[in-house]
């Protein structure tokens, strides 16, 4: 309820107004875009992919991401993720 505008605040966010800065925004992403997530070296020999196909769905409190990937049907937490903003999953 914090983020909402409110006529008084004249088009700024609550925070914005206490802090005198504007939040900053540049780490969030879109969600249900295609992401990478990358495969340690450890886990897959040397001719398999070294990424998957996931979906991003949640921040998660340390910083990763919390991905959904469609072919195991299950939720997974990783840091190591390109994300794909442009394309979107149907």
């Amino acid at each position: 309820m914090n983020k909402y505008l409110t006529k008084k605040l004249k088009n700024k966010v609550p925070e914005e107004v206490w802090s005198g800065r504007k939040p900053n925004v540049h780490h969030l992403k879109v969600f249900g875009s295609i992401s990478y997530k990358h495969i340690p070296d450890a886990k897959r020999s040397k001719l398999n992919d070294k990424s998957e196909n996931m979906v991003p769905i949640d921040y998660h409190s340390t910083g990763a991401y919390k991905l959904y990937d469609p072919k195991a049907q299950k939720v997974q937490i990783n840091m190591d993720v390109i994300m794909n903003e442009s394309e979107v999953c149907t």
